[in-house]
């Protein structure tokens, strides 16, 4: 559970990126379909971004940890790539900024490169030279649309927990996120179809 204090900060900021014309990555339209189809639609998920403060890197073994997840899960019937897909982001003091950046490039990206299921889905880990800085999920549609969006950072109890310091430190963050985040958005669309 988040502590009163988190949740605040967590409404405050939201709060502020409205009043200040943040639209934000997702595509409402795109968010529509995933919620109303999720467990029943298919996904590719990509190796990890690993941003060093600018240098890239990937990591195949998390996108073969999330694929299973989905598939055990039955979020979705997974499949991994091996291809590397760039998300060109500067490092910034706004993780949220560098959110909607990467959500923008992999967009990009997915619109360039046309897929052979439904969505997308790649992790980008943050990490500085001693810890982790942040934890994003970004799925897109087909379309190159963003469908969704995860972010986790020390504003989040796991995280800090965790205190992730390497790769596989963030893959269990996203694992952990993601099975926080869409098991009630499992439920909504099962119960809907039902």
């Amino acid at each position: 559970m988040h502590s009163p204090l988190r949740f605040a900060l967590s409404l405050a900021l939201l709060l502020a990126s409205v009043l200040t014309g943040c639209r934000g990555p997702i595509d409402s339209a795109a968010r529509a379909r995933f919620e109303q189809t999720f467990g029943t639609e298919t996904v590719t998920v990509f190796p990890a971004h690993v941003n060093r403060a600018g240098f890239e890197a990937w990591d195949a073994r998390a996108a073969e940890r999330l694929a299973e997840l989905c598939n055990a899960e039955r979020w979705f019937a997974a499949r991994v790539s091996a291809v590397e897909v760039p998300l060109p982001v500067e490092w910034s003091w706004n993780q949220a900024a560098m959110l909607e950046d990467g959500a923008e490039a992999f967009a990009a990206w997915v619109r360039e490169h046309p897929l052979e299921t439904r969505y997308a889905l790649i992790a980008d880990y943050l990490l500085r030279p001693k810890e982790a800085g942040g934890v994003h999920v970004i799925v897109v549609d087909a379309e190159g649309r963003v469908a969704d969006v995860s972010l986790w950072n020390s504003h989040w109890d796991t995280f800090e927990e965790l205190a992730p310091k390497s790769v596989d430190d963030c893959t269990e963050i996203a694992v952990r996120g993601l099975r926080e985040n869409w098991a009630e958005l499992r439920a909504r669309a099962q119960a809907a179809r039902e």
